[in-house]
């Protein structure tokens, strides 16, 4: 390609945002330069060309047929450019896909997600929500959020933290924390399905077990399956939920919810686990992502 026989960039974007606007001021405005900088471009192009591209009518801008032509033929090109650039910038960013369980994505990570822009401005976060057991190698997923014991073969796993478990309830069920832990007979048990799956997670029975509950059903009441329904049915009055103080604690902050008993159990055997293949234990966004975590839980 012989660089000669094209005409200056200038002189093309002005021409391309005058052809769109037929206007030399509203293109001026658009590239940040004087109206008179816009007719002095495309004199030059016509010039460069031989062509005449604009006539005026009754004060009016047109374009002529070859003006009509070009510009058709230069939007193109720069339309093409702009897709071109897009792509080429996407596969050069910086970008981490994490999977995230459903509820502590809601209640724990995205209200803290400005913070990580300010930690690691460079790292476009993706987030993908799900319980399902990561297929590392045949997803674009970097790393995962979940909750377990951190034993995964072929993975690392770093310990985030170990919960407290207590029972919370929307202000409109209980004003104040129940003083007998039998009393929530008379409440609605709200239950996990995906929590109860897991064997080691502290759940109703074993809750009302080391309070000695024994008056209070633990089978009893609704189950959802995530434990973003269980949180937003509490919210909603509908009984009380056995939950993760990290995922709850927010929303007692601010009167969404309290404590329907104060008595918590600590998860001693599972606990949050920032998960990824052993090959990329010094991929630097996951380190970069891990040290950020680590920041937020000080």
């Amino acid at each position: 390609m012989v660089m000669k026989n094209l005409p200056p960039l200038y002189a093309l974007r002005a021409f391309e945002a005058t052809s769109r606007h037929l206007s030399a001021k509203q293109a001026a405005v658009e590239l940040f330069v004087t109206p008179a900088a816009i007719s002095h471009q495309i004199k030059a192009l016509e010039s460069f060309l031989g062509v005449q591209l604009f006539t005026r009518l009754n004060r009016q801008l047109l374009l002529t047929n070859a003006g009509q032509k070009y510009a058709a033929s230069i939007q193109g090109i720069f339309n093409h450019l702009i897709t071109e650039t897009k792509k080429l910038k996407a596969n050069t960013q910086s970008f981490l896909t994490i999977s995230v369980e459903p509820a502590f994505a809601m209640y724990w990570l995205i209200p803290r997600l400005h913070k990580f822009k300010q930690f690691a401005p460079t790292i476009e976060l993706r987030i993908l929500s799900s319980y399902d057991i990561i297929d590392f190698k045949s997803s674009s997923i970097d790393a995962g959020i979940r909750w377990g014991k951190g034993q995964y073969p072929g993975l690392s796993s770093l310990l985030l933290f170990r919960n407290e478990v207590y029972p919370v309830c929307s202000p409109t069920l209980l004003k104040i924390p129940l003083h007998n832990p039998n009393k929530l007979k008379h409440y609605t048990l709200l239950h996990e399905t995906a929590a109860i799956a897991e064997p080691d997670y502290p759940d109703w029975q074993t809750w009302l077990k080391a309070v000695d509950a024994s008056e209070v059903d633990s089978t009893s009441g609704l189950f959802f399956e995530t434990g973003y329904l269980l949180i937003q049915a509490a919210l909603d009055g509908q009984g009380v939920a056995l939950e993760r103080a990290a995922l709850v604690e927010p929303a007692i902050k601010t009167g969404r919810l309290i404590k329907a008993f104060n008595f918590s159990i600590t998860e001693s055997l599972g606990g949050y686990y920032l998960v990824f293949p052993d090959k990329a234990y010094d991929n630097p966004k996951i380190n970069i992502f891990h040290d950020w975590l680590k920041k937020e839980l000080i």
